[in-house]
């Protein structure tokens, strides 16, 4: 549901404005002109504003658009910025502030001609689905353990070996607990009995639980203990876990009752999403847009390698 990266841009009210211009004759001669005004040198000009090299390589790794389509989204600003001055949007502040307000006014002006009544049902579901999403606070522990790490391809002796060191060093965590002096003495003492696995002692794990995925089943037999250590071996395809968990939080998923404000607001922004696009392609045609191709291809191309 994601829209085209320049619309998005546009639409969430411009967060920067090109920070150098420049003026002058258009073309080959304006742009040697222009060079020591423009930071790494001018690719591109809309009507009479320069575009450098320095500002699409920031706005190339701000985006994570390519060099080529972060020009492309560079010049829709602009032409946005001209749209709302020519619509006579001029509130007082500052150069910077006074091009986002200008834009923001017309991509508000734009906003109340959308109905929200128009908006389909499964826009808003889609909208709803990810402020759901955005919103979710995932399950946490926090934990402590020692760990018997089993081969892939143990065999039934080594398993049962490892299953009563692990048995053993239940039983002294549970008398003694696994703090780091208790938990790297245990370990020191069960090491020279492993054999054919190792034996590992990890003070401190965090953890994150996605609820969408699909729990194994020693992630489902963490979630459900209590802080304390616990009370049996848990089993995962790493081996035999023996751990105490430190803290836990659950999960927090947000209600359609939580975000059906929000979704209907993020509806209504796509919707007005064409008619965005065909204010920039109106601007386009009205605008002269001067792209020396020759610098692109050699300016873009280091843009290229420095974004990566």
């Amino acid at each position: 549901m994601r829209p085209p990266a320049h619309l998005a841009t546009a639409c969430a009210l411009v967060a920067a404005v090109l920070a150098s211009s420049c003026s002058g004759r258009r073309g080959e001669e304006r742009g040697r002109s222009g060079e020591a005004a423009v930071p790494g040198g001018a690719v591109a000009w809309v009507g009479d504003q320069a575009i450098g090299r320095d500002e699409v390589r920031a706005h190339a790794r701000r985006t994570g658009l390519s060099p080529r389509a972060a020009l492309t989204d560079l010049e829709d600003r602009l032409l946005l910025a001209a749209e709302a001055r020519r619509r006579g949007y001029q509130p007082v502040l500052g150069p910077a502030a006074r091009e986002r307000a200008m834009v923001a006014a017309l991509l508000a002006a734009i906003e109340q001609t959308v109905d929200a009544r128009s908006v389909s049902p499964k826009a808003i579901a889609d909208a709803a689905s990810a402020a759901r999403t955005a919103h979710e606070v995932k399950a946490r522990r926090v934990y402590r353990q020692v760990v018997f790490v089993l081969p892939r391809n143990a065999s039934m002796d080594t398993v049962a070996r490892a299953t009563a060191l692990a048995e053993e060093a239940l039983r002294r965590a549970l008398e003694r607990g696994l703090e780091p002096e208790q938990g790297e003495a245990s370990v020191e003492a069960l090491r020279g009995r492993a054999e054919g696995f190792e034996v590992a002692y990890e003070a401190r794990v965090e953890r994150e639980f996605d609820t969408r995925r699909a729990r194994t089943a020693y992630e489902t037999s963490l979630l459900a203990l209590e802080p304390g250590v616990a009370d049996r071996v848990l089993v995962s395809s790493r081996g035999l876990h023996v751990l105490e968990v430190l803290a836990r939080a659950d999960a927090l998923e947000a209600t359609l009752a939580d975000v059906e404000v929000e979704a209907v607001d993020a509806a209504v922004l796509r919707a007005r999403e064409p008619a965005v696009a065909a204010r920039i392609a109106e601007a386009r045609r009205r605008t002269r847009i001067v792209v020396d191709e020759t610098l692109v291809a050699r300016r873009l191309a280091l843009v290229q390698v420095d974004a990566r």
